[in-house]
């Protein structure tokens, strides 16, 4: 005797293997956000609305500092943790309408939806506060920090999120170099929080 199909529960579990598979192609597993794909994606569709909508955004990118040293010092398992840690302090300091992506390896992309320059010493504020709150919890033998580079949307000052993220990417690594010149070893980077 053949047994009875349930197609409308075949197709239900269908529907759900496809949706996980979509989350699996948008979603950094490890930090729990978007990943570079998944962030380009919803970042490409956040520019043409601010466009049509005449709206301003912030982006941001975020590099979490001495990952290598963190890995080389303490191991890979103590590197995802910073990662895990960072990618937390991101979630809490940006809405949960905002954008946020893993970029790739320590680096960080966020655009803050309707957030204009006049914002951006606030949203700082939030980071460093929460930046400070997971450092002072963990008690970690090492201090996270991090660089932080920003590009400010407004009507026709880009033509694209990829120019956005280059814009920040040197705001960064000029940041980066300026904190670099004053950088002591890894152990003692809790004077260095931001």
């Amino acid at each position: 005797m053949k047994e009875k199909i349930n197609y409308k529960k075949k197709f239900m579990e269908l529907e759900r293997s496809c949706r996980q598979l979509e989350e699996l192609s948008v979603l950094d597993e490890l930090s729990g956000l978007y990943n570079r794909r998944g962030f380009m994606t919803l970042a490409h569709q956040q520019l043409a609305l601010a466009r049509r909508r005449k709206e301003k955004f912030l982006l941001f990118f975020i590099d979490l500092d001495n990952l290598k040293a963190i890995n080389d010092t303490y191991g890979h398992k103590e590197g995802d943790a910073a990662l895990v840690n960072t990618s937390r302090i991101i979630k809490k300091t940006f809405r949960e309408t905002d954008i946020a992506g893993r970029w790739g390896g320590d680096e960080f992309a966020v655009i803050a939806i309707d957030s204009t320059i006049n914002e951006f010493d606030e949203i700082i504020k939030r980071l460093k506060k929460y930046l400070n709150e997971v450092n002072a919890k963990t008690k970690k033998p090492y201090k996270l920090s991090f660089s932080v580079g920003s590009a400010s949307y407004s009507q026709g000052r880009y033509h694209s999120i990829e120019d956005m993220l280059e814009m920040a990417d040197i705001d960064l690594y000029r940041k980066k170099k300026s904190k670099n010149a004053q950088n002591t070893p890894l152990k003692d980077t809790h004077h260095n929080l931001l």
